[in-house]
């Protein structure tokens, strides 16, 4: 097993499974944070979104700061950047939502009822419904086509986020790496994956202004894990994510990512939570030296992963004997 270590100086880092690669905000997981309009935002095949039967589905995540009694969000569907050709749409809202609720699993798994649906109408939507302040609400929109956009008017709701902040203490709102070159480094597991040689179904893509690079699978499976590694350059102008996904009907899982300078070096520690032992220490390639304990507390081994698999480098044993015993 891998020894997870949450240090991820990374920003927007997506977890999807059964999903191919989006760009956009195909998903709940996905929703564009509406603090600024999105109406000029497109939707097609070359920003990553996929359209299903002629059918094109897209998300927006909004948080009102204050109570609003009857609110009304107005929006049209367009299928170009100008006003253009009308599209007919349709909507779902869900909320209210606390920040910590999984809601977008609850979405996307229909394990919970919109509050207001509306359409399908190529006229303007007019949806008011009373929000709750400082709670989330996810508006799901489906367009009957695969491209354009959704054009919003708003009437006694302000889309101005200048105090909307993260309500994670431990999260990091943003990270924008300086112009240059980074080392992107991580491991996955393919669910049923155990009688393969290499992982081809798990995907890590960093994408720069916009601009997605596969990291690779290389090397041998070490304990159900295989290691991810590409250089990549990054733009402090434009924005820089990384994308996990799996391929249709497959489950894969992430751990251990790594964005670090080319020519820098790192290495970080793994605790036990509970005895708060040292057991795990990921090198600046991202191999883990792992250390095992007795029950008393005392090392007894010292493991080091390579890229031949899992070594043990140093083993300690200890004999006490007692007078008289036999």
């Amino acid at each position: 097993m891998r020894y997870i270590a949450f240090i991820f100086i990374i920003f927007n880092v997506f977890a999807s499974v059964g999903q191919d690669t989006i760009l956009r905000n195909y998903s709940a997981n996905r929703a564009w944070v509406m603090c600024s309009d999105p109406s000029a935002v497109l939707y097609n095949s070359s920003t990553g979104f996929i359209c299903n039967n002629g059918v094109t589905k897209q998300y927006f995540l909004f948080k009102p700061e204050v109570n609003y009694a009857s609110s009304t969000i107005s929006f049209r569907g367009y299928a170009n950047a100008g006003t253009g050709t009308p599209v007919t749409i349709s909507y779902k809202l869900f909320g209210p939502f606390n920040v910590n609720d999984d809601y977008a699993t609850w979405i996307e798994n229909n394990a919970v009822a919109p509050i207001s649906a509306g359409g399908p109408s190529a006229a303007v939507i007019a949806m008011t419904s009373a929000l709750t302040g400082n709670k989330h609400y996810v508006l799901e929109v489906t367009s009957q086509s695969c491209a354009g956009r959704v054009a919003f008017t708003l009437k006694d709701y302000s889309l101005n986020c200048s105090r909307y902040t993260l309500d994670c203490e431990n999260c990091i709102p943003k990270f924008q790496p300086a112009n240059g070159e980074y080392v992107v480094t991580g491991w996955v597991k393919e669910k049923d994956g155990e009688a393969k040689t290499a992982y081809d179904k798990c995907f890590m893509k960093v994408i720069v202004s916009g601009v997605p690079t596969v990291i690779p699978v290389s090397g041998q499976i070490i304990d159900g894990w295989q290691r991810m590694e590409k250089t990549i350059t990054a733009s402090s102008t434009g924005d820089f994510a990384i994308e996990l996904s799996a391929s249709a009907g497959n489950e894969c899982y992430f751990d251990d990512i790594r964005v670090i300078p080319f020519a820098g070096s790192m290495v970080s520690y793994v605790y036990d939570p509970v005895t708060m032992r040292l057991i795990a220490e990921l090198d600046e390639r991202n191999f883990a030296k792992i250390y095992e304990y007795d029950e008393e507390g005392k090392l007894i081994r010292v493991k080091k992963e390579t890229e031949k698999g899992i070594m043990t480098i140093q083993e300690n044993k200890e004999n006490s004997s007692v007078q008289g015993s036999y």
